[in-house]
């Protein structure tokens, strides 16, 4: 991906940030997320009249360039090491949070089920029949 991620137009609330929000477009929305938001911005940078065209030009050439190393890191097929590991990572993460989510819901019906099998003896009781 190009050095754009890491340089801001006017000012650093964005490179200050641990995620920008273009990343974390890009991580929900994949390279097409990021395609409509640039575009957004682009726009706004090139139709508003606030007297700062220099730089409301040089803001949305930033925004084109950011768009650009999305759209290399969207159709790279080459795999570096660390890409490889954080893949892995994250797919670890995905299937540790499915089973999780799959435990979560049996220990949910076990959880009935006893409540239930309660009831059950608790009304067997009040009606003297064992």
């Amino acid at each position: 991906m190009t050095k754009a991620i890491e340089t801001q137009v006017g000012g650093s609330h964005y490179i200050n940030m641990k995620r920008q929000p273009i990343e974390k477009t890009y991580d929900t929305y994949g390279y097409e997320g990021v395609k409509h938001a640039i575009y957004t911005k682009v726009d706004k940078y090139l139709t508003r009249d606030k007297g700062t065209d220099r730089a409301d030009i040089t803001k949305a050439i930033h925004c084109l360039e950011l768009q650009l190393g999305f759209y290399d890191l969207a159709h790279d097929d080459t795999f570096t090491a660390e890409d490889l590991e954080a893949f892995i990572i994250a797919d670890s993460h995905r299937r540790a949070v499915e089973r999780l989510a799959a435990y979560s819901q049996d220990a949910q019906q076990s959880a009935e089920d006893v409540l239930q099998a309660q009831f059950t003896f608790e009304a067997i009781d009040k009606e003297g029949n064992v």
